[in-house]
């Protein structure tokens, strides 16, 4: 699967997101916090490392729960590495296509795992997040060969 469109549709996204921030007096957290949520998920599942690597370190700041509302100075202060990491991420030439295994803390309390098999990458990710806010376990893979070997594996 060439990931090339979704790789740009995600460096479009945090770039809009940041300039649709930049006219608001301020952002709140649980804003924020999705917003990495869903940037961290599409990422990875991509193959922009660096990206997702970025945000899984800053959703730690954030709650989804949280009621905080951040300035343009506190939230670009705390956001602008993920533009940093558009830059590496396209350094690093062709990536391998990815797999995202679910990190829910619940994971060890179902037995049975749901394993979502699609090459479109925004479709799976809203799938996914969708049936982990459900407390469900998911792989999900853009493959069916990584799929096969999930499920057997």
């Amino acid at each position: 699967m060439n990931t090339d469109k979704y790789k740009q549709l995600v460096e479009q996204r945090i770039i809009s997101t940041f300039d649709e921030w930049t006219t608001r007096a301020t952002v709140e957290e649980r804003e924020i916090y999705r917003f990495l949520h869903n940037i961290k998920g599409t990422a990875g599942t991509i193959g922009m490392l660096e990206i997702e690597k970025v945000a899984e370190q800053k959703i730690n700041i954030y709650s989804d729960q949280g009621n905080r509302h951040f300035t343009y100075l506190e939230w670009y202060e705390q956001l602008k590495s993920l533009l940093e990491a558009i830059s590496a991420d396209k350094g690093q030439g062709q990536l391998s296509e990815g797999v995202i295994t679910s990190q829910n803390p619940l994971w060890e309390m179902h037995e049975n795992r749901i394993l979502i098999i699609d090459d479109d990458v925004e479709l799976a990710g809203y799938l996914k997040e969708i049936l982990e806010e459900h407390s469900y376990p998911v792989n999900l893979a853009l493959t069916a060969e990584r799929g096969l070997k999930l499920f057997y594996d």
